[in-house]
């Protein structure tokens, strides 16, 4: 018992010490992340003001294709979904 109790304490342990390790890597991570948000601000400083509003336009018509085609991609799959259904419910009214 004294055994497993000292063995569930190294294992602890050794999770705590790679949870330290992971949060260490995240912290130093997001550092250099603000490091770069700040390069692409000023980056983006020194865009024309047209030339953003062009690219924001571009982003936005981007983002309206991708959430239709989402949308597409949801309702194909309720009609699959209500297909198969119907299927099931034709199979169970024979049987």
């Amino acid at each position: 018992m004294k055994k497993q109790m000292t063995d569930a304490k190294a294992e602890l342990r050794a999770y705590s010490d790679d949870c330290g390790t992971i949060q260490s890597s995240i912290n130093k991570n997001l550092e250099i992340l603000d490091k770069l948000l700040g390069f692409k601000d000023f980056l983006d400083d020194l865009i024309p003001q047209r030339e953003r509003e062009i690219i924001e336009k571009r982003k936005h018509e981007r983002a309206e294709i991708k959430e239709k085609q989402r949308l597409a991609r949801k309702a194909e799959r309720e009609a699959e979904q209500s297909r198969a259904r119907a299927v099931r419910g034709n199979s169970k009214d024979k049987a």
